[in-house]
């Protein structure tokens, strides 16, 4: 009798994989720098610690309520739970990576990289010129100064954004470079029957959106509305609401969260 050989994942659902194990990562680390049991997040977010688990522990995929919820009582916007490059959050919950002090020696080190930048700048050995044709700039090898520094340039190419698949089959892609404390900037893409929960739900902010393709329903309070492409929309977070794909093909929309905390 021969033995079935495993499928090996293909490297999109390796990706999907790693990460919701990172963004589980990012939530337990946020959790206990809060000092929050599985119990008491799970409570204050009206959601099963069993749930919590999982999520953290990458074996499910939150709703986007849930995943707004934990956000919420976290003290974060949803975009900061798209750092899921590895660093470690630290011990103060309320500081971002950015705001972090540096020792006299992380100074002396970013001085030195500074300098590496200048000198390679002036033997034009950069890599990019920086001044010249954008895309030329974009698809070349990043300079000693982006290497050491995080490359944080203002553009973001598709390949390069942060990705979070949500439960639903839902997913946020984070058009920002970094995470930004005042703006979630996101594409949102809705598979076919789509809805981000079931039932209505609301939180602090405002938002913001144009559809790209598709046609979404959404439900603020009493009112519903369907979107199509073109057609941009902005309510605020605090009426209940839900958004549901009711097309026949996957619905895109460009979406602004602001003023979550």
């Amino acid at each position: 009798m021969d033995a079935t050989v495993p499928r090996k994942p293909s490297s999109s659902e390796q990706l999907v994989n790693n990460n919701k194990v990172l963004l589980g990562r990012r939530i337990k680390e946020l959790r206990r720098a809060h000092h929050l049991t599985l119990r008491e997040l799970a409570a204050k977010a009206g959601v099963t610690a069993s749930l919590v688990s999982q999520i953290e522990r990458g074996l499910a995929n939150p709703s986007v309520s849930t995943l707004v919820s934990i956000a919420y009582v976290l003290e974060q916007p949803v975009d900061y739970l798209f750092d899921t490059d590895g660093r470690s959050i630290g011990g103060d919950a309320d500081r971002t990576a950015d705001e972090a002090p540096r020792d006299d020696n992380e100074s002396a080190n970013a001085i030195g990289v500074l300098a590496d930048a200048i000198s390679e700048l002036a033997t034009g050995n950069g890599g990019s010129s920086g001044v010249g044709d954008p895309k030329t700039s974009l698809d070349s090898q990043p300079t000693l100064y982006q290497r050491k520094l995080g490359g944080l340039i203002p553009v973001v190419t598709p390949d390069q954004r942060d990705i979070i698949d949500i439960s639903g089959n839902i997913q946020w892609q984070r058009l920002t470079p970094k995470h930004d404390q005042s703006v979630d900037f996101l594409e949102v893409r809705y598979g076919v029957g789509a809805t981000t929960g079931d039932a209505l739900y609301r939180h602090q902010g405002r938002e913001y959106g144009v559809v790209v393709q598709g046609r979404l329903l959404i439900e603020l309070g009493f009112n519903k509305y369907v979107v199509e492409p073109g057609h941009s929309f902005s309510f605020d977070c605090g009426i209940p609401h839900r958004i549901t794909n009711v097309g026949d093909v996957q619905a895109v929309a460009i979406w602004f969260i602001l003023d979550q905390y």
